[in-house]
């Protein structure tokens, strides 16, 4: 078998696995913006930098890994698209309901693990809700982002944990894992935990070097904009 071959059966196989775990977690695939709030604890200072930094950034994309049926993709769009933001989104299946919201046009079927299709260097910001969490493979997921992410390019994600019989569950892995791997590759990361005792969201914002600003600061001002409680 020939690398490319090669290629596309890992990548086929890194889909089956991921939709395997979507069905036997629940994963929810039709989150609002209001969902993505909350479980980000905000995104508008988030995007903010994209906006603000887009020249220095060479781009405008926006990229929400893992994105469902691309409901609060298409909603970011409506919202900052005469702002210059561009938004497009990675979904496991080629579900109705894209074309209805972001369209197929702005979406790209792949893992990731991969982000096959999606140029390197090219997306200034990447969110994603829960999705990443449920990963096999997380070295290769941010190997994944940082190929595609420019030099100062931002990403935040949200990890959800709740505690059932007094021990606590994530889905797959906690956002230490990812946590440290980007703290190797020289990512500035700030993490953070809100929620309640019995349900919350670990999020993670990282800045890709060079850093254009503190992931510290811009965390702790998208929390503050919610009201967003912060456990610790």
């Amino acid at each position: 078998m020939d690398k490319s071959s090669e290629l596309r059966s890992t990548i086929a196989e890194q889909i089956l696995d991921a939709r395997k775990n979507d069905r036997a977690l629940g994963y929810v695939t039709d989150r609002t913006l209001s969902e993505y709030q909350n479980i980000l604890q905000g995104v508008s200072n988030f995007i903010d930098y994209i906006l603000k930094n887009k020249d220095q950034l060479g781009s405008n994309i926006l990229l929400d890994v893992g994105a469902g049926a691309t409901r609060a993709a298409s909603q970011l769009r409506s919202n900052y698209a005469a702002k210059g933001l561009e938004v497009r989104a990675t979904v496991l299946s080629n579900t109705p309901q894209i074309e209805k919201y972001l369209g197929k046009a702005s979406t790209v079927i792949t893992s990731a693990e991969s982000l096959k299709g999606i140029k390197a260097n090219s997306i200034a910001g990447i969110i994603s809700v829960s999705g990443l969490a449920y990963s096999n493979d997380f070295s290769k997921v941010a190997e994944s982002i940082d190929r595609v992410l420019v030099p100062g390019g931002i990403f935040k994600s949200g990890f959800v944990a709740w505690m059932q019989q007094g021990r606590e569950q994530f889905t797959l892995h906690s956002s230490m894992d990812m946590e440290q791997i980007l703290r190797e590759k020289g990512y500035d990361v700030s993490a953070e935990r809100i929620g309640t005792q019995m349900s919350y969201s670990d999020v993670i914002l990282a800045i890709k070097p060079p850093f254009l600003d503190s992931a510290a600061n811009l965390m702790k001002a998208d929390r503050l904009k919610t009201g967003i409680v912060r456990l610790f």
